[in-house]
């Protein structure tokens, strides 16, 4: 496939939180996070070295979950990427396509929340899930390793 299928959670002041499934191309998920900076998850007051930071926090289970969260996958992170100025304007800009992936969202937690976890295995079985793989993006060696998904200094 030529796309990622970044989500994205958006609130506004007047709607409660939707989960969107977002599709851009692999040149334009590059453009985007070769003008980004690893931030560490907590960390306050950083100051922004660009419009565009990445944090990474543990990947999860979907398919296991205690007391409604997945369980956290050993050695395997997940991005969160955040843009701001101009460079949201081009991300704004980059979609192929959006979809409105909120009821997926709410069924998913909903098969969190199940008491054992075969119960939260079966309703998960049920949804039409893409399969994550490790993907590393079309950027220089120095972006990856200043992104921490190449050995160097942050990683």
């Amino acid at each position: 496939s030529n796309h990622r299928w970044p989500g994205c959670r958006i609130r506004s002041q007047t709607q409660s939180a939707k989960n969107l499934k977002i599709k851009l191309s692999h040149e334009d998920l590059a453009t985007i996070l070769s003008q980004c900076y690893c931030t560490i998850h907590g960390e306050k007051g950083l100051k922004m070295k660009g419009e565009g930071r990445v944090q990474w926090d543990p990947s999860r289970d979907l398919y296991s979950a205690r007391d409604g969260v997945p369980r956290k996958l050993s050695g395997l992170r997940a991005i969160q990427i955040g843009v701001s100025g101009s460079l949201s304007e081009y991300y704004a800009g980059s979609p192929l396509s959006i979809e409105d992936v909120t009821e997926l969202a709410h069924r998913v937690a909903e098969a969190h929340g199940q008491a054992s976890p075969k119960l939260v295995k079966d309703m998960m079985d049920e949804f039409d899930l893409p399969e994550e793989r490790t993907y590393y993006p079309r950027c220089e060696r120095d972006v990856l390793i200043r992104l921490g998904m190449m050995p160097g200094e942050t990683a």
